[in-house]
């Protein structure tokens, strides 16, 4: 065999290499999420004042704001939530909104959602970066999943399966 077959064949191969190499770096990035340091995380003990995650098995804190057209178009699965927070004696179920204002109650009222209890906190203090963001939390203030955006009805089912 000639030498520049040889190297002809050796750099073909090298080539090959490196394009799996970058397609593996590229499919890793494209299907396992990075998660981003200042956002929230499942395991993560949170705070929010004036609140104590011990007085009930789960907490729901739903982030809304009210110009979030997401959070306008989650009506239907808040009604759901609430109808079956009020079955559940050990879950209670708050509103976050990052600051108060007239507003959150016309939101509120448009929704028609009836949330007894509502809490306004600067979501950059609980690292969350975009609404709507469901989380559930723990008696020990550890949350145990997140949930953010409009979510599809396979995830509607999955988030109230998670609290059994």
């Amino acid at each position: 065999m000639k030498v520049s077959k040889i190297l002809e064949n050796s750099a073909n191969a090298a080539i090959l290499v490196l394009a799996l190499i970058l397609l593996g770096f590229l499919a890793r990035n494209y299907f396992v999420p990075v998660p981003h340091p200042d956002s929230i995380a499942v395991g993560e003990k949170i705070s929010v004042p004036e609140l104590d995650f011990s007085k009930a098995d789960h907490t729901i804190l739903v982030a809304l704001q009210p110009t979030c057209h997401f959070c306008q178009a989650s009506e239907g699965f808040y009604q759901k939530l609430i109808q079956y927070v009020n079955n559940n004696n050990n879950i209670q179920l708050i509103a976050l909104f990052s600051e108060e204002t007239i507003a959150n109650q016309v939101f509120l009222a448009d929704l028609n959602s009836t949330f007894v209890n509502i809490k306004n906190v600067p979501f950059s203090s609980l690292k969350i970066q975009a609404t709507p963001t469901i989380l559930v939390v723990n008696r020990d203030g550890a949350i145990q999943s997140v949930w953010k955006g409009k979510l599809s009805t396979e995830k509607e089912e999955a988030f109230f399966l998670g609290l059994h």
